[in-house]
Order: structure tokens, then C-alpha cells, then sequence
């Protein structure tokens, strides 16, 4: 159950990208998102390789917050400059 709460947490900071990558996306879509996808996908690999050996499953849910949160950061930041 613990596990599942910490995955709630990447899947609010999905839904809230979502909802931002489709505005953008009504002002064309910008090529921006795909590397950011493709870093947080680099950065989920990295953490899980380095991480699961020492601190095993539990580290997983951790490790796929953080790539979430990350992209969620990025296209925050890409709404708010592409609005101003």
C-alpha cells in the first residue's frame, strides 16, 4: 500500500503535465516536450540501476516520482515562458 501512495504522487504530477502539454499543444507542438520526456526517461533508468541494488523494490515508486516531478517542472517552466 505504501508503494501505491508514492506512485499516486508521480501520477498527480502526470496528470497536471498532461493537462499543461495540451495547451501547448493547441499552440503547436513544441519539440521541446520529447526531450523532456527522454531526459526523465534517462534519469528513471539511471536512479533505478544505481538504486534498486542497495536499497531494492521500495526504492522503485521513489525513483519514479522524482522523473515526474521533473517533467512536470520542465513544461511548467515552458507554459510560463511561452505565455509571457
Amino acid at each position: 500500500i505504501v508503494l501505491v501512495n508514492i506512485l499516486l504522487i508521480a501520477i498527480f504530477f502526470m496528470g497536471i503535465q498532461t493537462v499543461q502539454v495540451q495547451y501547448l499543444t493547441s499552440l503547436g507542438f513544441p519539440k521541446e516536450i520529447i526531450f523532456f520526456w527522454f531526459l526523465a526517461f534517462i534519469l528513471n533508468v539511471s536512479l533505478n540501476l544505481i538504486l534498486i541494488e542497495h536499497y531494492g523494490i521500495n526504492i522503485v515508486a521513489i525513483n519514479t516520482v522524482v522523473p515526474y516531478f521533473l517533467v512536470f517542472l520542465l513544461v511548467t517552466n515552458k507554459v510560463r515562458n511561452d505565455r509571457n
